[in-house]
């Protein structure tokens, strides 16, 4: 394209942010239809209106949500996925699947710091939120890692 400069990391540099931005939205693809389910088989949750009452607003603030949450997964996958190049470049790791043992520890040290808080805010939830912690775990330790080394 005339009057873009590209450098030599620039392919590196797309194919981190296409890492991040495939992460978030598989997360915010498992993450949605969960919080549905969640959702429909827990009436009462959180202010969801119980079935057969007047949903009013409700439904509008559900889909502005549902919105918001997969920008918000998508976005935190693309910011993952810079930090994991910068981890890479500054602490490179020689193990086999991990190219950067710091990121991994980062990712694994958010889960364990946030687990008590799910304990505490929704305990009748905690099964749910194991799920999405391991897919957290899965996505954002193991699959941007594998993606974004490829540049």
């Amino acid at each position: 394209m005339p009057g873009v400069v590209a450098g030599p990391g620039a392919g590196a540099a797309r194919v981190t942010i296409l890492a991040g931005l495939f992460a978030g939205v598989m997360m915010a693809m498992i993450f949605l239809p969960h919080l549905a389910i969640v959702l429909v088989f827990r009436p009462g949750f959180a202010g969801w209106p119980r079935t057969g009452e007047d949903q009013g607003l409700s439904g509008w603030l559900l889909i502005a949500g549902a919105a918001a949450t997969f920008l918000f997964w998508t976005a935190l996958g693309v910011a993952a996925a810079v930090l994991f190049s910068i981890a890479r470049e500054v602490a490179p790791t020689d193990l086999v699947g991990i190219p950067s043992l710091v990121y991994v520890i980062g990712v694994v040290a958010i889960v364990i710091l946030a687990v008590p808080w799910v304990f505490l805010l929704a305990p009748k939830l905690w099964r749910h939120a194991l799920f999405e912690f391991g897919v957290f775990l899965v996505i954002f330790g193991v699959q941007i890692p594998i993606t974004a080394a490829a540049a």
